[in-house]
């Protein structure tokens, strides 16, 4: 099975349409996600975003190998442990900074995170078919709604620190004057940057200009690669 077969099937599980497909996944056009699913492209930068959307394990969207629903749509299996626990040889562990909240709406100010001892346990498969180094990866908690569906409160973000370059229509995990947002990013043709929630309605975009960046007063902190959530009743 090619991914454009796992496109397809995953997608009809999920009783969704091509449109609704791209409706949902902001920056993914029509066009684009149809050429996957015929096979005109043979690889996609939205792999994350499908799998959530989908409900299926990441890997195997990517691959072809595993479970198709191994971790549901959690796209990184959240497991906290402590030294005393031994990692499997297939295993990396990442920090997770579970009190420490990235605000999805208006911001949330952090303190500081150096004592942080939570770790998560990570697949080094997941890693590596992601490009993202064990020792730039990290995990926070995502607080507020702006950026629902695709975010909600609660959730555990994925960040790789090591990917800070803004590309169109990504989630960002960012440092805004004192408050520390996750939030989609479009680069303006003056150097600034758009700050952008999915929630659109409710959390009106943001500008960071080129001055306020120049400043230090906007940074990016890492591109967030995976998010995950616990069903509670």
């Amino acid at each position: 099975m090619e991914l454009k077969d796992r496109l397809k099937y995953a997608r009809k599980a999920k009783g969704l349409t091509q449109k609704q497909v791209t409706e949902q996944i902001k920056g993914l056009s029509q066009s684009a996600y149809s050429q996957l699913e015929s096979g005109k492209s043979k690889s996609t930068t939205r792999a994350i975003e499908l799998a959530h959307l989908f409900g299926v394990d990441v890997h195997w969207l990517i691959s072809g190998e595993g479970e198709m629903t191994k971790n549901n749509y959690k796209l990184a299996p959240i497991t906290e442990w402590d030294d005393s626990t031994p990692l499997d040889d297939d295993e990396a562990e990442i920090p997770f900074y579970k009190d420490i909240a990235f605000a999805c709406g208006y911001g949330a100010v952090n303190d500081d995170v150096t004592h942080e001892t939570r770790k998560l346990r990570m697949g080094k498969r997941t890693l590596s078919n992601l490009g993202v180094m064990p020792e730039n990866a990290f995990a926070v908690t995502a607080r507020d709604d702006s950026m629902m569906p695709y975010v909600q409160d609660g959730d555990t973000i994925y960040i790789d620190k090591g990917r800070k370059e803004v590309k169109d229509g990504r989630i960002f995990a960012i440092r805004f004057g004192e408050l520390c947002l996750c939030k989609r990013l479009y680069r303006l043709p003056d150097g600034g940057v758009r700050i952008v929630s999915d929630n659109a309605a409710e959390f009106p975009e943001q500008v960071a200009t080129k001055q306020q960046i120049s400043d230090g007063e906007f940074e990016v902190l890492g591109w967030v690669w995976s998010v995950s959530r616990l069903e509670r009743w």
